[in-house]
């Protein structure tokens, strides 16, 4: 069997996939050669045309890996690997330190003191809105002992004050009309004796 050569085969040595053209038939001198035209498909491919065919194909094969996995792994971190719905572990926090705090002091407001003596006004004389002096502090003083909302003692007779005289009046069944005569005067010391 005779080796044919590279020149031989038109194709170049470190080509190993190429396919070798047929080979030649001589002609005898009594035959007349008649040579059809080459399928278009027949033509060899280059060295160059076959490597990067190669090439696409190593990188359609390394794509195909890539999606794969990460199909794979976009599916775990979306639903667990076992296709049953991922746990969602929640982690209390670790508890606060516990602080203790004091206890806020005393509010400003004074704590009112009973009056030393009986409230007494002379024969007539009666409180209301404008009046001041020591009787009005008496009657303050008194009526922020029975818990009325009167604001600091000051011996003035104000709207505060007068808010809270209305106040204790409709409570023991008097008049509500914010003057400070005999009658509260009486039903204020029953109140405070009383208490």
């Amino acid at each position: 069997m005779r080796r044919m050569d590279d020149d031989e085969w038109g194709v170049p040595e470190d080509d190993w996939f190429a396919e070798p053209p047929a080979p030649r038939r001589e002609a005898s001198e009594s035959s007349t050669r008649v040579e059809a035209p080459p399928p278009e498909h027949a033509s060899a491919p280059t060295a160059d045309e076959l490597r990067r065919r190669r090439l696409i194909a190593l990188a359609g094969v390394g794509a195909a890996i890539v999606l794969v996995a990460g199909g794979i792994l976009i599916a775990r971190a979306i639903g667990g690997d076992d296709g049953e719905p991922a746990e969602t572990v929640v982690t209390p926090p670790p508890p606060a330190a516990t602080v203790t705090t004091p206890p806020p002091p005393p509010s400003p407001t004074p704590t009112p003191t009973p009056p030393s003596a009986p409230i007494e006004l002379p024969e007539g004389v009666r409180l209301a809105v404008g009046s001041e002096g020591d009787d009005v502090v008496a009657v303050q003083q008194a009526l922020a002992q029975l818990g009325y909302e009167v604001g600091e003692a000051d011996g003035i007779y104000g709207p505060t004050t007068e808010a809270a005289v209305i106040a204790f009046q409709g409570a023991q069944g008097l008049t509500a009309d914010g003057i400070v005569g005999a009658e509260t005067l009486a039903a204020l010391q029953t109140a405070l004796n009383a208490g």
